[in-house]
């Protein structure tokens, strides 16, 4: 408590706090509000608000745009993508084809298949193609007669949908999973499931009759090779996301690391013509584009679409960038203008000031100041010189001035002095006069007026004190002819008393 009490003791008052606070907030107002400051917040806030409008209309405008470009190279991508698998179909169906016709490798009517034929053929195949996981040649009943690797050779595949479709001609099969290989193949570098696409063709023998089926099961690998290879750089750090969609709406391929989906996808199908930014399950929003894959007959023609992503917001990239740029080119224009007009508020307001304090010291009573000559601006020199021009004419007027009060303080002394004297000589008359009102002329005795005035007073202090009052009436002349001589002499000779006795 006493540790508080000596904190509180040893810190001003808060009353004090604020009252030394008060003079600095004046004068950063007071320095706020000159022409300087002023201008420079003028400028800078109108430059501000203009960089601002300026990177809102570019970045609107940068934000279309990118987005409009980068939905043309999205579109470009996936019909790149849907190209290339539909060339790789193509010739993947047709290599099947050209072997399977093969004069050299056909058995004849008289003999049947001929694995020591078949093996080397097959076995080069696979090592000019290793996107073919497997390679085989069935007899007419499906058992497998002879395969690169010796893989499936005496099973029976004659329920595969492939083998089925050859019995008709060259056919193409849509992706599956593997099921007789899947244990039979090792396990691919990613741990992968293995999938296949199918290609069969049918033997024929110089009769025209059936004798086997050539079968590849080319590794679905091949789609994620294509799909790499077209791929631009930076792809990933700019998430840009490759399906592949089957006839049905299938996703039958999916971008690393995603996790397979037997779900259909269902996008607008204005899509193949033009890119969007569309809701895709999950919520989330991408711009897309997709593309069919075109096919070059009707054997590969398995209705796959290519659909490329990417989410919206690396599309605007650029127009971040862009934004920032106009933001940070407005700043340092902003920092270099309001600099310069620092510069010249400061070059335009030191005039200023001074002839500000050249008109203090005029107002303080100095004579012969100059409110001197600037001529950097011709409006501050006609300014100076206005005011230089007035301030001699107030001076002059100043000193006129002066002069006509000096003349008129004289003449009303005099004319003070005169009336003062006039008064005086007014007042004695009134005095005498006042005199004269209350005495006789002729004994200088007071007369009746004299008489009465002091018989109201003395009737008021009468009453006043309580005291005893005697009136005696004594008439000194009854009539004109009491004037005798005689009677002056007698008038004379009691006189005297009569004067002391009155008071």
């Amino acid at each position: 408590m006493q540790g508080n009490q000596g904190a509180k003791e040893g810190s001003p008052p808060a009353e004090m706090q604020q009252v030394k606070l008060l003079p600095l907030l004046s004068s950063r107002f007071a320095a706020m509000s000159s022409f300087r400051a002023q201008a420079v917040l003028v400028f800078g806030g109108l430059l501000l608000g203009l960089t601002a409008a300026l990177a809102l209309v570019v970045h609107q405008f940068i934000a279309r745009q990118a987005v409009r470009d980068q939905g043309q190279q999205l579109r470009a991508q996936s019909s790149a993508t849907a190209v290339m698998l539909a060339e790789g179909l193509y010739e993947r169906m047709r290599e099947v084809d050209l072997l399977a016709s093969s004069a050299a490798l056909t058995p004849g009517a008289q003999h049947a298949i001929d694995s020591r034929s078949w093996r080397p053929v097959l076995e080069k195949m696979q090592e000019t193609r290793p996107q073919f996981a497997w390679l085989g040649v069935t007899d007419a009943k499906g058992i497998v007669k002879v395969s690169a690797g010796g893989l499936l050779e005496g099973k029976d595949v004659s329920a595969r949908p492939w083998f089925q479709a050859a019995l008709k001609g060259p056919a193409a099969g849509d992706v599956h999973p593997a099921k007789l290989l899947e244990k039979l193949l090792p396990a691919q570098v990613d741990n992968e499931p293995w999938r296949f696409i199918d290609f069969s063709a049918p033997l024929i023998d110089g009769d025209g009759k059936l004798v086997g089926v050539l079968g590849v099961h080319g590794s679905w690998r091949w789609a994620q090779d294509v799909i790499d290879s077209l791929m631009p750089r930076g792809a990933r750090e700019n998430e840009l996301e490759v399906f592949i969609l089957d006839k049905d709406g299938l996703i039958i391929h999916q971008p690393k690391g995603r996790a397979a989906s037997n779900n259909s996808l269902s996008l607008p199908g204005g899509l193949t013509q033009t890119s969007a930014v569309v809701a895709w399950p999950g919520g989330l929003d991408y711009l897309t584009a997709m593309s069919r894959v075109p096919a070059r007959n009707a054997l590969t023609d398995l209705g796959w679409t290519v659909v490329v992503r990417q989410p919206p917001e690396v599309a605007l990239k650029l127009a971040v960038k862009v934004q920032r740029m106009v933001i940070l080119g407005g700043m340092l224009a902003g920092v270099l203008g309001v600099l310069m007009v620092w510069w010249l508020a400061g070059r335009l307001n030191r005039p200023l000031v001074e002839m500000a304090k050249a008109a203090d010291r005029i107002a303080g009573g100095e004579r012969g100041v100059s409110m001197g000559r600037h001529g950097s601006v011709a409006e501050l020199v006609q300014v100076s010189a206005a005011v230089d021009h007035m301030t001699n004419e107030l001076l002059q007027r100043e000193q006129a001035l002066v002069a006509s009060r000096d003349d008129l303080e004289r003449v009303v002394n005099e004319r003070t002095a005169a009336l003062r004297a006039s008064n005086a000589e007014l007042a004695r008359a009134n005095a005498e006069l006042d005199s004269l009102s209350r005495q006789d002329a002729l004994t200088k005795l007071p007369n009746r007026r004299a008489a009465d005035e002091r018989l109201v007073h003395e009737l008021a202090r009468h009453r006043r004190n309580r005291t005893p009052l005697t009136l005696m009436l004594v008439a000194s002349t009854t009539s004109r002819r009491s004037t005798t001589p005689m009677a002056m002499a007698w008038v004379t000779r009691c006189w005297p008393r009569w004067r002391g006795a009155w008071p």
